[in-house]
């Protein structure tokens, strides 16, 4: 298990958490409160993640609270749109 993203990072001492699902799945648990933006430490921590997947990775699943693409909702679903920090993570 490896870590890297800040909020999370303050309750545990990790910043995000990488298990895997077999040999062929691999799931990056991400901090919804923290920056997904460009060059933001959760950023560089899932590129690291990316870069130093085994070869027999197929599939990376991004496991957030918030979704980063959405049908925009209004009224009481409205609470579910997309924000601009996971906005920013699905633009990457």
């Amino acid at each position: 298990m490896t870590t890297g993203g800040p909020s999370f990072r303050k309750r545990t001492g990790s910043a995000g958490i990488c298990p895997r699902l077999g040999a062929k799945i691999v799931v990056l648990n991400l901090d919804s409160s923290s920056p997904l933006t460009l060059g933001s430490a959760q950023i560089k921590w899932v590129e690291q993640q990316l870069v130093n997947l085994r070869k027999p990775v197929r599939f990376v699943i991004f496991n957030l609270h918030h979704p980063p693409v959405a049908d925009i909702e209004s009224g009481d679903g409205a609470s579910h749109n997309p924000r601009p920090n996971e906005i920013a993570l699905a633009d990457y």
